[in-house]
């Protein structure tokens, strides 16, 4: 029987990270480009603020598969305003595009 690894052993095996830190690189990997200078000051003043993207990592760390992936994405609730403007305009949060990618390409069968 086939044993899947899951997406965080695929990620860090690929970006070549400890365990223990897949989390915070997931996080600074897949956070929008533009971003990311925000993100550093809003992490030192209002460290909840990132609380729903830092679930969603956790919900998505076991994953077996793309679609298990995609699945999380797409069923992880938000509320209604999660950070307002800066989330939502200012996009500073994770690209879950980026991580669907990133998973299609991680669990991406090997080519013989």
């Amino acid at each position: 029987m086939e044993t899947k690894l899951s997406f965080s052993t695929l990620y860090c095996a690929h970006f070549k990270c400890a365990p223990k830190r897949f989390e915070k690189h997931l996080f600074w990997h897949c956070l929008h480009p533009r971003a990311r200078l925000a993100a550093l000051v809003i992490r030192l003043f209002n460290r909840g603020f990132f609380h729903d993207d830092e679930d969603l990592i956790t919900e998505i760390k076991n994953a077996s598969s793309f679609e298990e992936v995609n699945h999380q994405i797409n069923s992880h609730c938000l509320p209604p305003i999660p950070g307002g403007w800066l989330r939502n305009t200012g996009k500073v949060r994770l690209s879950k595009t980026k991580i669907k990618k990133l998973a299609r390409e991680l669990f991406k069968p090997a080519s013989p």
